[in-house]
């Protein structure tokens, strides 16, 4: 079993001014809604070439259950269908769905049937997609947890490891984080921006979908608490 070693350059950050598109420092474009919510415009690209890729996977979700225009479950959709909705990816503990007619919709993975069934299908699918595309790993999404009193700032990465070929030991995520004006921001403790977090494995497909967790990355209260992916 070989050592590969990962090493990727995220950014957690939120850009809430209030409207149309921001840039940031390195280049990536976020689309800024009215109701200040929002998303990376590479994301949006990405979600809508996934109804290309669809899972084939037919699920019907709860009556009662809430449908959101976002994964930030922030805009909520109405008369949005019941029935035969298909998965189109799965995040943060949310189903993207679409319906017979066209909508796109996120839902809580326990708001629909068959939800184990759904999210293995669902995540075979991603793994496969990005293994046609000479991919090995999928960041599916990154979040500030908590900012302790002491201004200590824990953050978390979902991501999937997508080649079926070979099992690694480790990979190292490395992140720099940003306040919500767009503006870098570095630990008050070791003045360093950049954080490196190490996953120990083995890492193969047999467990495809990972959360990982890391405490006290800075000391920093200025670092966005907003979702980033």
């Amino acid at each position: 079993m070989e050592k590969m070693l990962i090493v990727f350059f995220l950014y957690l950050s939120a850009i809430c001014f209030g409207q149309k598109i921001a840039t940031l420092e390195d280049g990536t474009r976020i689309i800024l809604y009215p109701n200040k919510s929002w998303q990376l415009e590479s994301e949006v690209v990405m979600a809508q070439k996934s109804q290309t890729h669809t899972s084939g996977f037919l699920v019907n979700r709860d009556e009662y259950s809430t449908v959101y225009a976002d994964k930030l479950n922030q805009t909520q959709l109405v008369d949005f269908p019941k029935k035969n909705l298909e998965v189109i990816d799965y995040i943060d503990g949310n189903f993207l769905l679409r319906s017979d007619n066209g909508r796109l919709g996120y839902v809580s993975e326990y708001s629909v049937d068959n939800d184990a069934d759904a999210k293995k299908n669902v995540l075979n699918k991603i793994i496969e997609n990005a293994w046609k595309e000479g991919k090995s790993l999928q960041i599916r999404n990154i979040k500030i947890e908590e900012i302790n009193s002491a201004s200590g700032v824990d953050f978390s990465i979902e991501w999937i490891y997508t080649n079926p070929k070979k099992k690694i030991k480790y990979i190292y995520f490395t992140v720099v984080p940003y306040n919500e004006v767009g503006d870098i921001q570095t630990c008050d403790i070791s003045g360093h921006a950049s954080f490196t977090g190490k996953v120990t494995g083995p890492i193969s497909t047999d467990s495809p979908h990972n959360e990982t967790y890391w405490s006290t990355a800075w000391y920093n209260s200025t670092i966005s608490l907003e979702l980033l992916t």
